[in-house]
């Protein structure tokens, strides 16, 4: 299709295109444009097909014997082939080669996986309990949804308490006290120094998990003396950039200045803007 494309109209990228692509839809050409790599099957797309409800019900159907092989087994990690379901569910090769697509596509169903075609296996882990009486593919990718957005919040959670106790006095064990900190830095510029803006700037895109470069001065009281020391990078120019590395890396990355020192040449850069 890539070739296609550029052949009928170069001005059309497959990988600009697949950028727009909902999810399920082709989208992850973008990040894996391997044009020897197998299609992956996804729900999402099966869905919108006319005529999909067989393969949709194999789907469930194929679920719901995986969470009772869970059950039912001793061992931690239970394994299901293909044969498995031609010799219990009785599905033609054709379904149980669409199936193992489609399973391929669910990390949530299986903890190792390999094979292809009818000869397809996969190793059975604890997520695969989330599944319990599923009733519909609706059900099912709620559930799936789900877990994902709670696992991301749960990430997200531990590293603001993190942030919170990082930010605490000293001596002190009140969170919520350092994220109110924090905060306050993050959003209230100070008029002498941009450097607690700029540090909450960065300990936030940290949490986003954007890479950045700091180059900033840090400064300190010194509790007796009231002398202000120095530390940090302290680069002449850039203070903060954060930077998108492309996926994969032959794309281009891209950097995007967040802080800068102030100049004469440079009149509406501020260090806390």
């Amino acid at each position: 299709m890539d070739k296609k494309l550029f052949s009928s109209d170069p001005s059309l990228d497959a990988k600009e295109i697949s950028a727009d692509l909902p999810n399920g839809f082709a989208n992850g050409f973008r990040f894996d444009n391997d044009l020897g790599n197998d299609a992956i099957l996804s729900l999402e797309a099966l869905r919108t097909r006319d005529n999909s409800e067989g393969d949709l019900a194999d789907f469930l159907t194929t679920v719901r014997f995986l969470v009772d092989r869970y059950k039912k087994a001793e061992e931690d990690n239970p394994l299901v082939t293909g044969a498995d379901l031609k010799n219990q569910l009785a599905m033609t090769d054709e379904a149980i080669a669409r199936v193992g697509k489609l399973i391929a596509g669910e990390r949530m169903l299986y903890s190792s996986s390999g094979g292809a075609g009818i000869t397809w296996q996969c190793g059975l882990g604890r997520e695969i309990r989330r599944f319990d009486g599923v009733a519909s593919i609706e059900d099912y990718l709620e559930r799936r949804d789900k877990e994902r957005i709670t696992a991301r919040q749960q990430t997200t959670n531990q590293l603001k308490s993190f942030l919170g106790y990082m930010y605490r006095k000293p001596g002190s064990d009140d969170a919520q006290a350092g994220m109110a900190a924090w905060i306050k830095n993050l959003t209230e510029p100070n008029k002498d120094t941009g450097e607690k803006l700029e540090i909450a700037v960065l300990n936030a895109l940290a949490r986003l998990g954007v890479p950045t470069l700091f180059g900033g001065d840090i400064q300190r009281v010194e509790p007796k003396s009231g002398e202000i020391k120095h530390s940090g990078p302290a680069t002449p120019v850039f203070d903060l950039v954060a930077l998108t590395f492309g996926v994969p890396m032959l794309q281009s990355p891209t950097a995007v200045l967040v802080s800068c020192k102030s100049t004469d040449k440079q009149p509406d850069f501020k260090s806390q803007h």
